[in-house]
């Protein structure tokens, strides 16, 4: 009976040990099973890529490229890694370089939708499991130098403040300065005029978020096809009327001097003086003249249009009148016609508005 009981015992304990050693054996299996799997897994190639891929968000590719980055010095590195996160929007794939790989390299385009923004190589290292060697990525780069653009350059008038993506332009970012207008070229020399200046600034990463303003902080649009004389139009409405009233005048006094009106060179003189500064450097000039006009005969000249192409504020009380005159002359040979372009500098004096100087074309 004692026999029979022991035995009894003794089934149960044999049975779980049975259970265990089974189950280690099936576990040692299952691993070298897995191992064996994992090997093999690791050995193809597309998984190892697939594996890559998903680790290709916009903020990896973004991080890769800080070295493009501290390139840029006119915009924040924040407002970069925003640019380069934008173009990332769209699907980021793996695509197989043939050409580029062998049997133990393998080289992929990363392509953001169709875009080519990089390269990654993998290659087979480590030791053989179950005679299987796996591939492991060896190098990534990134190239999106197409958002990046080296320069952008404008070209205002000199005291126009600019703004790039926000900052103020310094005088560091001028490239070019002291550049005449050609509506005042002649007179540079002899008076202090306005100059027209070049910002360069750059490299930076998208698109140019420009500002410009005038000097009283007012936008304005300027880019490379703007005529900049355009600006130099700065006279205030009552002072476009007032030398509007002595440059009608001022005109046909002139032609009657130049023309020998009447033959009546002192008084042409006398009449035309009156819009002159005294010992100016046209009141001279013309007082020069009469001595030659002596010798001409009345033109029977007649102004038939004047042109004002604009009045610049020069300062200093001084003013520029651009314009452009039209004279029909009739004589023994007939009717001519003679188109002539001036540009006349007038200065502001206790009696008025008087001509100073004179350039014609």
């Amino acid at each position: 009976m004692i026999a029979k009981k022991r035995t009894r015992r003794l089934f149960p304990l044999a049975l779980i040990l049975y259970a265990v050693i089974f189950l280690g054996i099936t576990v040692l299996g299952l691993h070298s099973f897995w191992d064996y799997m994992d090997a093999y897994e690791r050995s193809r190639p597309q998984n190892t890529v697939d594996a890559y891929s998903r680790q290709l968000t916009p903020e990896y590719i973004s991080k890769a490229c800080e070295p493009m980055i501290d390139k840029v010095s006119i915009q924040s590195k924040e407002t970069c890694q925003k640019v380069i996160l934008d173009a990332l929007q769209g699907e980021i794939t793996c695509a197989k370089n043939a050409s580029l790989s062998t049997e133990t390299k393998q080289v992929y385009m990363i392509m953001c939708s169709k875009q080519v923004i990089g390269s990654m190589e993998m290659q087979q290292q480590g030791e053989s499991n179950f005679g299987f060697i796996p591939w492991v990525v060896t190098k990534d780069s990134f190239d999106l130098s197409y958002l990046l653009t080296e320069t952008f350059s404008v070209t205002v008038p000199n005291d126009y403040p600019v703004y790039f993506f926000g900052t103020k332009l310094t005088e560091n970012f001028i490239t070019e300065d002291h550049i005449p207008y050609p509506a005042l070229k002649e007179y540079y020399g002899s008076y202090s005029l306005p100059y027209m200046v070049t910002y360069t600034a750059g490299p930076f990463l998208g698109q140019p978020e420009l500002l410009i303003t005038d000097p009283s902080g007012t936008p304005v649009q300027i880019d490379k096809n703007t005529d900049l004389s355009a600006f130099l139009n700065n006279c205030a409405p009552e002072e476009i009327s007032a030398l509007d009233a002595i440059t009608d005048d001022f005109i046909h006094r002139y032609v009657d001097f130049i023309s020998e009106t009447k033959n009546d060179t002192m008084g042409n003189y006398r009449r035309l003086a009156q819009h002159l500064v005294p010992d100016g450097d046209l009141a001279n000039r013309m007082y020069m003249a009469i001595g030659g006009l002596n010798w001409v005969s009345d033109r029977n000249a007649t102004v038939t249009a004047v042109d004002i192409h604009r009045y610049v504020n020069i300062g200093n009380d001084r003013y520029l009148c651009d314009l452009t005159y039209e004279v029909t002359n009739k004589t023994y040979a007939g009717v001519t016609q003679s188109v002539n372009h001036i540009k006349v500098i007038y200065l502001k004096t206790e009696a008025g508005l008087k001509a100073e100087a004179m350039v014609n074309d």
